[in-house]
């Protein structure tokens, strides 16, 4: 999100400076936030609550 309003703010408002490694570094910062965050365990469980999965008859 910052690095996208970066870019924006520069196309439509006002050059920003170091706007080039401004933008790659948040949006790697990003990657690395997003990547990481896969081996990561849900902080919930969609199968509490569920009821027993027999089938219908």
């Amino acid at each position: 999100m910052i690095s996208d309003s970066i870019l924006s703010w520069n196309k439509f408002i006002d050059d920003v400076a170091f706007s080039g490694p401004l933008i790659m570094l948040t949006y790697y910062a990003a990657q690395f936030c997003i990547a990481n965050s896969i081996g990561m365990k849900p902080s919930f469980h969609l199968s509490k609550g569920l009821k027993s999965e027999r089938p219908i008859q």
